[in-house]
């Protein structure tokens, strides 16, 4: 799943999500990505990255487990893009 805004994608207690976040010449350096095992910035916060200066481009990968639901969130998503890799779910923005 491609994500360019602030994003939930709920599952069941089974699945596992990889995440890829890529950053272009245009992302603002410092920018941080949020990743939480949930449904909302309440549920536990799994990891933060933070776009570096002078990044043309970024990747990154984790691998959890979810309970019921991976939120993403970042304050600025200009050039930035998360891809949420799953076996299931439905994507709520």
């Amino acid at each position: 799943t491609k994500i360019t805004a602030n994003t939930t994608i709920t599952s069941d207690n089974s699945l596992f999500f990889g995440v890829i976040i890529t950053a272009d010449g245009t992302a603002t350096p410092g920018t941080t990505i949020e990743v939480y095992n949930g449904t909302s910035s309440s549920g536990t916060h799994v990891s933060s990255f933070i776009i570096p200066n002078n990044a043309s481009e970024v990747h990154r990968s984790l691998s959890i487990k979810c309970n019921g639901g991976l939120r993403i969130e970042s304050a600025a998503w200009t050039g930035i893009t998360v891809f949420v890799l799953h076996a299931w779910g439905v994507i709520n923005g």
